[in-house]
């Protein structure tokens, strides 16, 4: 599964080449790969782009309808909270089933990890594609 996620992804300037190179490796490489955008889909800029998303590419569209709508909390890692205590967290948090993220600034073994690098500049992403038998512990 391939999961095109933001902040708001349909925002990024390059979003449309996201489709079509994304939409591209599906029906060349895998077509068994499952391609989806997450996306609030408020507004008219986004939901221009939303209209151009390739039939290949699956949206869930969370239909937000105004731009002060309530929200739960990311604030709160699932390590701290009661129920969670006793969850292995060894190689990620289990807050999404994403799999492996990519940003501009490397690899994460998860999409939060990638945001909380960013955020915090540790600048800790691994520089190329992990072995398929590289845990990313560290």
């Amino acid at each position: 599964m391939i999961c095109i996620t933001g902040g708001e992804p349909t925002l990024h300037p390059q979003i449309l080449e996201i489709f079509s190179k994304t939409a591209s490796f599906k029906n060349r490489f895998s077509p068994e790969t499952i391609v989806r955008i997450y996306s609030n889909g408020y507004g008219p800029e986004v939901q221009e782009v939303l209209n151009k998303v390739p039939r290949e590419i699956e949206i869930i569209n969370a239909k937000k309808t105004s731009a002060h709508q309530e929200f739960q909390a990311f604030s709160i890692a699932p390590i701290d909270c009661v129920e969670n205590r006793y969850v292995d967290y060894l190689n990620g948090c289990g807050a999404l089933e994403c799999g492996i993220s990519l940003t501009p600034h490397g690899y994460y073994p998860c999409a939060i990890g990638g945001g909380i690098d960013r955020v915090f500049g540790s600048n800790i992403g691994r520089k190329r594609m992990p072995d398929k038998n590289d845990q990313m512990i560290k």
